[in-house]
Formats: C-alpha cells, sequence, structure tokens
C-alpha cells in the first residue's frame, strides 16, 4: 500500500491527514457529542425537578424577550407570582405594558399621570398591584398611574423606558428608582433571572464616559413554553415533552451564546462596561433632561441601603429634581431605627417590612410588603405636597390585609 493510500485528502485546504489521525478525531468529535448531550439532557432533568419542586416562579406567559430591553412584560397578559404558603398575586398589564390592578377601575383618560421607573421594588414583587407605592402615591395625588417598573431590570433599561414613556405620557412626576444594585446591573450583560441567560442592556465604557449598548443576544428563557410545565402532570410523558419543548431547546441556545461571547470576549470584541460613577451621573442626568423637556417632576427615591455621600449629593443637587428618602423614613418608623447600615440584614427592618406567611411566622420575601409600600408612597406624596404649599388631592389609605 502507498504512502498515499493510507492519507485522505482535504483538497479544499490542500492538507492531507493520515487514515488513524482522522478516525481518532472523528471518535473525539462524537465523544464530545454524545457527551454534550448527556450532560445537557441531566441539567434539563434537574430543570424539570426544580420547576416541580419551586414555590417560585411565574404561571402563564407574561414577559417576553426583547431586542432592545432584553425582556418586558407581555402587553395585555395577566398571569400569577407564585410564592410560598400564601395564594398566587395577579400579575396583570395593560396594553402599554403598564403594571394594573387585576380589577382595575376606570380612569379618565385625559387626567395627567405620575410614571414609575425601577426593579421589582417599584413592580411590587409579592404584593397585589394596589398595595404598591406607585399606585398608593398616584392615588393620593389624585393622577393616572403608569407602574413601568419590571423585575430584574437596572438602570440600562430605566433609561431606555423614560425615552420611549416620558415624551409619549408627558408625566406629572416620574418616580425613579435609585438603589444600588439597579447601577450594578447595568454592568451587566445577562439579568437577574429565575433560569436561563437573559441578555440585557448595559453601559460600556466610552471615551466620553458611558453608552448604552444593546442585548448582545436575544434570550429564550421567556418565549419557551417553561412555565406550562410549572403545573402540570409529573411523568415521563410530560418530562420528555417538556424536553424536548423547553429543557434541551434553552440550554443548547444559551450555551451556544455564551460560548460565543466568551470567545469574543477572549478575542477583545466585546466593550468593557463603564464605571459605576459615570453609569449614575449619566443615567439619572438623561432621565431628569427628558423630565424637564417634557414638562414633568423628577423623584428619585431612594431604597435600600444609603448611596455612597458623594452619589447623594450630586443625586439631590440635579435641577428639578425631588430627592426621596424613603429608605430612611422606613428606618425611622422602627422602635429603635435600623442598627444595620443593609437594610435587608436588619432584623427590625425584615421582621417589620418583609413578607411573612404561616404559624409561627416564617418569611417567605424580602421585597417590601404593602406596609412599607404605604411608607414609601406616604413620603413621596409629602415631599410633592410640600413643593405644592401642602395641597393633596386625596389622602392615603391605611395598606390593606396583604391577602386581602
Amino acid at each position: 500500500m502507498s504512502a498515499d493510500a493510507d492519507r485522505f485528502l482535504l483538497r479544499w485546504a490542500g492538507w492531507s491527514i493520515p487514515r488513524k489521525a482522522f478516525f481518532v478525531l472523528i471518535v473525539g468529535v462524537v465523544v464530545a457529542a454524545l457527551g454534550y448531550v448527556f450532560s445537557a439532557a441531566l441539567r434539563s432533568t434537574q430543570f424539570y425537578r426544580y420547576l416541580k419542586a419551586s414555590e417560585r416562579g411565574w404561571t402563564d406567559r407574561v414577559f417576553t424577550g426583547d431586542d432592545e430591553l432584553g425582556f418586558a412584560p407581555v402587553h395585555g397578559s395577566a398571569g400569577r407570582e407564585l410564592l410560598p404558603m400564601v395564594p398566587p398575586i395577579p400579575a396583570r398589564f395593560d396594553a402599554d405594558g403598564f403594571r394594573i390592578p387585576d380589577a382595575p377601575p376606570p380612569e379618565p383618560a385625559l387626567r395627567r399621570a405620575l410614571l414609575a421607573l425601577g426593579c421589582s421594588w417599584t413592580y411590587g414583587a409579592a404584593c397585589r398591584a394596589e398595595d404598591t407605592f406607585a399606585l398608593r402615591a398616584a392615588a393620593a395625588l389624585g393622577l393616572r398611574p403608569l407602574n413601568a417598573g419590571v423585575p430584574s431590570y437596572g438602570l440600562a433599561q430605566m433609561v431606555l423606558l423614560a425615552r420611549r414613556l416620558v415624551p409619549r405620557e408627558r408625566p406629572a412626576y416620574v418616580l425613579v428608582q435609585y438603589s444600588e444594585w439597579l447601577v450594578r446591573r447595568s454592568q451587566s450583560w445577562v439579568a437577574d433571572t429565575e433560569y436561563g441567560y437573559v441578555p440585557t442592556p448595559f453601559f460600556a465604557a466610552a471615551p466620553e464616559g458611558v453608552r448604552l449598548h444593546p442585548p448582545l443576544f436575544r434570550g429564550w428563557a421567556f418565549d419557551l413554553p417553561v412555565s406550562a410545565y410549572r403545573r402540570s402532570v409529573a411523568g415521563i410523558f410530560d418530562y420528555l415533552a417538556f424536553t424536548g419543548r423547553a429543557g434541551m431547546p434553552l440550554i443548547v441556545h444559551d450555551d451556544f451564546q455564551m460560548a460565543v461571547l466568551l470567545a469574543r470576549r477572549r478575542l477583545g470584541g466585546l466593550p468593557a462596561p463603564g464605571g459605576a460613577e459615570e453609569i449614575l451621573k449619566a443615567s439619572y442626568s438623561e432621565i431628569a433632561e427628558l423630565c424637564r423637556r417634557s414638562g414633568a417632576r423628577m423623584v428619585v427615591v431612594l431604597l435600600g441601603p444609603e448611596p455612597p455621600a458623594a452619589w447623594r449629593a450630586w443625586l439631590a443637587g440635579l435641577p428639578g429634581v425631588t430627592l426621596v428618602d424613603a429608605a430612611a423614613a422606613l428606618c425611622a418608623r422602627l422602635p429603635s431605627g435600623c442598627t444595620n447600615p443593609m437594610p435587608l440584614a436588619d432584623d427590625g427592618y425584615v421582621r417589620a417590612y418583609a413578607h411573612w406567611a404561616g404559624a409561627p411566622p416564617r418569611q417567605i420575601d424580602l421585597h417590601p410588603n404593602p406596609v412599607a409600600h404605604a411608607v414609601i408612597a406616604e413620603e413621596i406624596v409629602r415631599a410633592i405636597s410640600i413643593e405644592q404649599g401642602g395641597a393633596v388631592s386625596h389622602p392615603l389609605e391605611p395598606p390593606r390585609s396583604r391577602r386581602e
């Protein structure tokens, strides 16, 4: 047998590979592929078990992938937020994507609005829509509520929504949440979500400071029928259907996209995230300018840990901006105040403002409860009332029972 007979000629490249080496290469590729399929199937099985066992999440399809925002509410959708030990909480969005009560009262079409931008704290995670500070403050001020808060959002999405909504709605007031994690999230490629990789817009470093960068790919986590299997009857056929329709497609898609991103990062093809202070200043100054042009008053609502002194001074000095220290007001209502600078790590704060259920009571969620939302709304209304000379359209009602 000639030497040429023991080789395969790769004519497209002009290379020749020994038959044995070619065989080893093929076997290696097949083994690697089978190994990946086994690994993906195992992760899909773990994902399926998590869905069946988890007491948290969302029913129905209330969120979807979005090329600009990463993900967004499905306009006109209705579902439920799931928490342990309590009935599901309505999650309903109107035709424009604003969170609304499950049975919203009729609203005059021409009434000026109060627009709220933020994350799950503004959205009102674990609370009914009518118990959130956005709707409570709007009711007290006689304004139409537009709650644009979305769980896991950061400053990048808040700026994009402000660009879209402030000129269109021309609200009287724009509540803009400040929390340190909003800045941090705007430095990340992906959102904090229950499962899968959900890419988000982020602030990239630029010669002039920072610039908004669109999501690096479109996620599938919200567009596959995952929620359909959260309450389906478990069994082999249910598992196989989940694996084929949701589990494996999501895992393979996310693995491929993240592999591409990691390769791009190694090759220097991805922009670096911007600095935190640059992001803070670029975001809130742009929203303030949008409000000024539209005749709206911007109200920055401080929630969570106290911002650095320099950041707070800068926010307070923004022209045309009202600063509401809701975090300090929450601590001031406690008998001994907050003894920990991180409120969510303070025992007194958590006992008063987290969500509890069961007997004996068990903490089920750290987001602000209806009592906390009532305090936040009261501080917002008080600050606006002072600016208006003490005039408030409607007094605040006491918070309702959590499950009333």
